[in-house]
């Protein structure tokens, strides 16, 4: 091998070499650049992955557990203005009042004469006194001004009354007892504690889950709200400022104002709902709290990755609200009967009457222990009219006082221009014998109807009522006012209800000019979803007439166990006037 070929080879071994060094340096170096990055992604896996991982799965499961939580919370408080609206308070000057009406059903509203009294709800005392109110001022008339103006401090002392009783009735510390309609005791608090409870054990939490500071509240909504409670017809003269209705109803929480007067009416519903606890306002003194918070503090155990056996107990604070549910007023009303015992006189219409002035009460009393003149042992005592007092009774105070309780006995059902125009519709028209009859139907219209023979019991003084008798500019007028008293504290033995008549389906018979297709229509008789029949056989002169003692009341034909108060099926005598010309 020469010389050339020797340096050659040498130089490409050398070559080789380098190469091999290169190579071996090369791979060297991707080795520790894998590494790096290697070592760089297990440090954000474990530092920031991780951790931020861990955070958003133990944020997903409180998130759980608290949706879990307050579904449980959110029973409790639709369970708890559910119970709400079944406490029953009797005030001395209305009667039996709640958040929500009621039929008379109850067996713990019962009067003396065994019947049990209706439930007026707080809206609807409201809404009755904020109408009467109006058709006052549109009638123009200062004595009706004055009695409502009356009854609407007489409702500010009942909502006070209702709204302490509420208040009272969800302190786990108050020992006093709160009752529904059939007497049956109502605990709000401790059935929501219960709900809880159970729901809560049982929801497979996996652990004992505690509740701690369970509180009960009542409040409004700070953004106002619904009620069940319908607006004065006809709307434009409702005196109701933009925005103070919704779906034919009064908003609540908010002021309505008529001529001088605030009226805040309680938040209500159809049926219990929930509200957003955000827009819970707490007492201000004005307005009728009656939305329901509940909250409380509940355990939860947080979720550890590294050691589950190390998880510790946590607690969530959870609430929910609930507007309670208000049920609309219902069944007839009660009847105003006009009697001309001595045959028709020169006065045209109740307009005329009620303008009559001066004169002076040549009798005026109260019954006591009975019915007069029907209960042998009743008597008389001295009464006043009021807010007049004894003294001053005039012919136009009496009337006005007479057309005011038979107007507030039927709510907030009648229409404004239908009262006026029923005050102006002349006698004459209507009239067919001696007596008249003014109902509202079920449109809130008033109905004039004059019957050949009447059904109600007329010239009766009910147990703690009034009779007020006067003279005048050579008229007589006499008042039975047997809706004046209201209630089982004041009102007597009937508590100041409508005077069934007897029979007690007069509205259906045709024996008094009179049919059921024409009851329906004014909201009576099977309109009111009942049935009348007799206990046993009777016999009388008056086809298919149901006697007011045999009475008993059916739906669908099967016997109920909650007999209504028998002039709920027809509606029944509230004032009488006697109109005579001398």
């Amino acid at each position: 091998m020469n010389r050339r070929m020797k340096i050659h080879l040498k130089r490409r071994a050398n070559k080789n070499v380098t190469d091999n060094v290169q190579l071996r340096s090369h791979l060297r170096q991707s080795r520790t650049t894998s590494g790096s990055v290697l070592l760089l992604a297990i440090m954000i896996i474990t530092f920031l992955v991780l951790p931020v991982g861990l955070y958003f799965y133990q944020y997903s499961m409180s998130c759980t557990t608290r949706d879990k939580y307050q579904s449980r919370v959110q029973a409790a408080a639709l369970l708890v203005a559910e119970r709400m609206s079944k406490i029953v308070v009797n005030d001395p000057h209305f009667g039996f009042i709640a958040l929500s009406n009621c039929p008379p059903i109850g067996k713990g509203t019962m009067a003396e004469d065994g019947e049990p009294c209706p439930v007026t709800g707080i809206n609807s005392l409201l809404g009755t006194v904020r109408l009467d109110t109006l058709i006052a001022h549109e009638m123009n008339d200062a004595n009706f001004c004055a009695l409502a103006d009356a009854d609407y401090h007489q409702t500010q002392a009942a909502a006070a009354l209702l709204q302490s009783s509420l208040n009272a009735s969800i302190d786990p510390k108050n020992k006093k007892k709160y009752c529904d309609i059939d007497g049956q005791a109502v605990t709000p608090f401790d059935d929501a504690q219960d709900l809880l409870k159970r729901n809560l054990q049982g929801a497979g939490f996996g652990h004992s889950v505690q509740v701690r500071n369970l509180r009960l509240s009542l409040g409004w909504l700070s953004t106002g709200g619904s009620t069940n409670t319908p607006l004065p017809v006809p709307i434009d003269l409702a005196q109701l400022p933009k925005g103070s209705m919704q779906d034919g109803k009064y908003k609540s929480c908010i002021d309505l104002p008529a001529f001088g007067y605030s009226f805040y009416f309680a938040p209500a519903a159809k049926a219990p709902a929930l509200a957003d606890p955000a827009k819970f306002a707490s007492p201000d003194g004005k307005r009728f709290c009656s939305l329901v918070k509940v909250e409380a503090d509940i355990s939860y155990r947080d979720t550890n990755i590294y050691d589950p056996a190390a998880r510790s107990e946590q607690w969530l604070h959870v609430s929910a609200c609930a507007i309670p549910a208000e049920r609309q007023q219902a069944g007839p009303t009660g009847a105003l009967v006009v009697v001309f015992p001595c045959g028709q006189t020169d006065l045209t219409d109740l307009h005329d009457v009620l303008s009559l002035e001066g004169g002076e009460a040549t009798q005026s009393y109260q019954a006591m222990d009975g019915d007069l003149p029907i209960d042998a042992n009743a008597s008389t005592a001295p009464c006043e009219l009021a807010p007049w007092g004894s003294q001053n009774i005039t012919s136009n105070k009496v009337v006005a006082s007479g057309l005011y309780c038979w107007l507030r006995a039927a709510g907030v059902r009648p229409r404004i221009d239908a009262t006026i125009n029923a005050l102006s519709q002349q006698f004459q028209f209507s009239l067919k014998g001696n007596n008249l009859i003014y109902e509202f139907d079920s449109l809130g219209k008033v109905v004039v109807s004059s019957l050949p023979t009447l059904p109600l019991p007329i010239s009766v003084v009910s147990d703690h009522q009034l009779f007020v008798e006067t003279s005048c500019n050579n008229y007589t007028i006499g008042c039975y006012n047997n809706v004046y008293n209201l209630g089982t504290i004041n009102g007597g033995k009937h508590a100041g209800q409508l005077l069934a008549g007897d029979p007690i389906n007069w509205c259906d018979l045709s024996y008094f000019g009179l049919s059921p297709e024409q009851a329906r229509e004014e909201g009576k008789g099977s309109a009111t979803g009942l049935t009348a029949t007799n206990e046993k056989d009777l016999i009388t002169d008056i086809p298919g007439a149901v006697s007011k003692d045999l009475a008993q009341f059916e739906i669908d034909n099967k016997a109920i166990d909650a007999q209504p108060r028998k002039s709920y099926y027809s509606g029944g005598l509230a004032v009488e006037l006697s109109i005579s010309q001398l």
